[in-house]
């Protein structure tokens, strides 16, 4: 089952989809920005188990290539840049301000001043393309 649609860069997505939205933003939590191990079937004591649950690792084992090392990406909470292009990608998708506001991590009143325009900023920071994209 597909997240509604939030803004979820690389395998976090891959995790979303097999284990759920919360599972995906507890490994970017705890392992964004750098690499993990996702084995194809994690034991008990392993990270992933542990934050996650043992049937929810297992999933995401399976579903990601088995065994190999994965660059996490941040997630919801990244940098300033990605969060306003999110913000702003969300709001053309047609999502509520305070579902964005949620999904971002900033407050709604944020999104609004994003979203109306009202930060020329913005337009700056769009246009500067990630590294990583």
């Amino acid at each position: 089952m597909r997240p509604r649609r939030l803004y979820l860069p690389g395998i976090l997505r891959e995790i979303a989809d097999v284990a759920g939205l919360e599972a995906a933003i507890k490994i970017a939590e705890a392992k964004g920005g750098a690499r993990a191990y996702f084995p194809a079937v994690p034991g008990a004591e392993h990270w992933l188990s542990q934050l996650v649950g043992k049937d929810k690792a297992g999933a995401i084992g399976k579903a990601l290539a088995p065994g190999q090392w994965h660059e996490v990406p941040m997630g919801p909470s990244a940098s300033q840049a990605k969060r306003w292009r999110m913000i702003i990608e969300m709001s053309d998708e047609g999502h509520s301000k305070p579902a964005i506001a949620r999904a971002a991590g900033v407050h709604h009143k944020t999104v609004q001043r994003i979203v109306n325009g009202k930060r020329r900023t913005v337009d700056r920071v769009l246009a500067q393309k990630d590294l990583f994209e």
